[in-house]
């Protein structure tokens, strides 16, 4: 997979991750786990796009640290840096 096949589907991962975030940052105590567990599935699902496309890792912030309890910071640092990439290489 290319960077510019993986950042589509960044982009609907991470406006799904924050919408997620929203609900169960937002929702009473017996639904939060709903949201919670579709986070991490979005979790897994991002995962699997950077296992497919080994070259986004060198768009994160810090590198080897995608994955952590920093992870919503990041994923945004991430669409950012990627977005300037992509704009770079489409105004070449």
């Amino acid at each position: 997979m290319t960077i510019e096949e993986a950042y589509p589907l960044l982009k609907e991962a991470f406006t799904e991750y924050k919408q997620q975030r929203y609900f169960e940052k937002t929702s009473k105590s017996h639904a939060k786990r709903k949201y919670k567990d579709q986070t991490a599935l979005i979790v897994d699902r991002v995962w699997n796009i950077f296992q497919s496309c080994p070259e986004l890792n060198n768009y994160v912030p810090y590198e080897g640290e995608f994955f952590t309890s920093f992870f919503e910071q990041d994923f945004k640092k991430l669409i950012e840096n990627l977005e300037i990439e992509l704009s770079k290489s489409s105004s070449i």
